[in-house]
């Protein structure tokens, strides 16, 4: 199988064997972007593409260092703020549900999965915190995934999403995270699904 590897920093594949690794930047406008021009053209070079990457964990028993695979992401701070609420672009009729939620169209089998909130600003804000959870509840957060998945449906291409939980969302503690052992084992579950 011909696999493309996409991260957003080099960091984050630091361990990876493989020699197919796009590295985009990070957000979902470095990702769609890089992902965007690289697929144009080497679009029937894969048979499957795998983001691979760091994540917070909104669950604080969620043991860090853990990898998931994402089965779906969404675009959650996409919308319109209404006084008190938060309107989603589907809510407001400017998107289709289908394409605020996307999901992975490819199962790597012997890893647990979890759903996913893609962010342009990662929480470290209690109120912000509890607002994100009560509108949209997800176990991780990521920086790139639901452009990322969105970019492969277009192109037609299965797509998985593996993430390793770097830190707990709260109140941003960086002294708690686990990064290096996050990318360690982040690393060590993608050579063994790529072989």
């Amino acid at each position: 199988m011909r696999i493309l590897l996409v991260a957003a920093t080099q960091a984050e594949v630091t361990l990876i064997t493989h020699k197919e690794v796009l590295i985009t930047g990070v957000g979902m406008v470095n990702n769609a972007m890089h992902l965007c021009a690289h697929l144009a053209t080497h679009r029937d070079c894969y048979d499957l593409v795998i983001n691979m990457g760091v994540a917070g964990a909104f669950d604080p028993q969620t043991e860090l260092g853990s990898v998931f695979q994402v089965n779906e992401d969404s675009f959650a701070d996409l919308g319109a703020e209404d006084g008190e609420r938060f309107l989603t672009l589907p809510q407001m009729g400017l998107m289709p549900a289908d394409d605020w939620t996307v999901r992975a169209t490819y199962t790597i089998h012997g890893l647990p999965t979890a759903t996913a909130i893609t962010v342009n600003t990662v929480h470290g804000n209690r109120a912000s915190i509890n607002a994100i959870i009560a509108r949209h509840p997800a176990e991780l957060e990521t920086m790139e995934g639901a452009a990322f998945l969105a970019v492969c449906r277009h192109f037609g291409l299965p797509a998985a999403q593996v993430r390793a939980v770097s830190n707990h969302v709260e109140p941003r503690y960086r002294s708690k995270w686990q990064l290096a052992l996050a990318i360690k084992q982040l690393n060590e579950a993608v050579n063994t699904i790529i072989g």
